[in-house]
């Protein structure tokens, strides 16, 4: 279980007068290993920072972050290092995640090394590449030789190798086609079931948490203005900022929601 309490960040600019940008404020919020959690907000409002501080990239300024009761808030050093595998992101470019100079299969290996499954590598990898769907021969290609979607099933598949005790998915689709979309959303779904991992999954889009999360948070301004289980957010939303953001993607965008949803609940 994820516990997140008063999580904030603040970055200092100006030199010689220094002002304060509070990019997250007072965030708390707690993620079950059985949840998908959606954090839903416009560019800026703090989501990926948020991201960012639960798995270790950037520290937080104040706040606790527990994962099974283990505070990692502040472990540096070797003792981050150690638990880092437990930390895993997928991001929105699933390409920066993977080193351009190396072949996918390479990049897959490495996760497996990191998790200990050194002796059955062969075995492990087989049944990773059939769970996300992914033909044996991509292995011997370079990360600019294989589509969007390949690459971002290959990262969630690398990712998922390390048996991690989160992840955090920030945009994983924003940059792929619809139908790629569904498949990829549809992927991190049952995966996400199947090995009981909370789940942290960052969007602008309102179609995208509806369909994937049990609760989510509409972030604004670095703040939470809104939490719930995402069908009394969607249909019964009490902040104005979650009332115009479904409003405008729904008024917009309703055939859309339809055939991705479709896409994505069909055999």
């Amino acid at each position: 279980m994820l516990v997140v309490e008063n999580l904030s960040k603040i970055y200092t600019s100006g030199f010689f007068r220094p002002q304060d940008f509070h990019a997250v404020k007072d965030v708390s919020f707690s993620v079950h290993k059985d949840e998908i959690f959606g954090l839903v907000g416009e560019s800026g409002s703090g989501k990926t920072t948020i991201g960012k501080m639960l798995v270790r990239l950037i520290d937080p300024t104040s706040g606790k972050i527990t994962i099974d009761k283990k505070d990692i808030t502040n472990m540096r050093g070797k003792e981050l290092r150690e638990y880092w595998t437990n930390l895993q992101m997928v991001f929105q470019d699933p390409r920066s995640s993977l080193n351009p100079r190396i072949k996918v299969g390479e990049s897959l290996i490495e996760g497996l090394k990191l998790s200990g499954n050194i002796d059955s590598i062969d075995e492990v990898t087989q049944d990773l590449l059939k769970s996300v769907n992914i033909r044996e021969e991509i292995l011997n290609r370079y990360p600019h030789e294989v589509s969007g979607g390949e690459i971002q099933r290959i990262v969630i598949a690398r990712a998922l190798s390390l048996n991690p005790k989160l992840l955090v998915a920030d945009e994983p689709t924003s940059n792929l086609d619809m139908s790629v979309q569904a498949q990829v959303l549809r992927l991190i779904k049952d995966l996400q079931r199947k090995h009981s991992i909370p789940c942290i999954l960052i969007s602008h889009d309102i179609e995208v948490v509806k369909w994937m999360c049990d609760r989510i948070a509409v972030m604004l301004n670095g703040r939470i203005v809104e939490e719930g289980i995402t069908n009394d957010v969607i249909h019964n939303p009490q902040h104005p900022y979650t009332q115009d953001l479904i409003k405008a993607t729904f008024l917009s965008d309703i055939p859309t929601l339809f055939y991705r949803m479709h896409l994505i609940y069909s055999k």
